[in-house]
């Protein structure tokens, strides 16, 4: 991150992805000059001059949380596969859902 540091972060950590995104590759890119993500106004396309203390603690919330999902993973991993292999139900057996249940919910 420029010339910061982080650490200590586990490889699992850094490495962790959600659906093939790079979680925390895609928070740094999102606030560091040349981010990605959605635009809603101009003032996105001015990046912090310094580093700002709520970047700090919005990264170190989300490497805990990165790193309690990576210490869980393979309790998950087990519970997905209890999951996966239990009974199902079939689609046709649930009940067809109105219309009203199908529309976007009023904003």
């Amino acid at each position: 991150m420029g010339e910061g540091v982080f650490v200590p972060v586990i490889p699992a950590v850094r490495a962790f992805t959600v659906s093939g995104l790079d979680v925390v590759g895609s928070w740094l890119d999102h606030r560091m000059k040349g981010g990605a993500g959605r635009r809603s106004s101009p003032l996105d396309e001015i990046p912090p001059v310094t580093w700002p203390e709520a970047f700090t603690e919005e990264l170190l919330e989300l490497l805990w949380v990165i790193e309690a999902t990576v210490a869980l993973g393979s309790g998950l991993d087990a519970a997905l596969e209890a999951v996966a292999s239990g009974p199902t139900t079939p689609a046709s057996d649930l009940p067809e859902p109105s219309q009203a249940e199908r529309s976007a919910p009023a904003g």
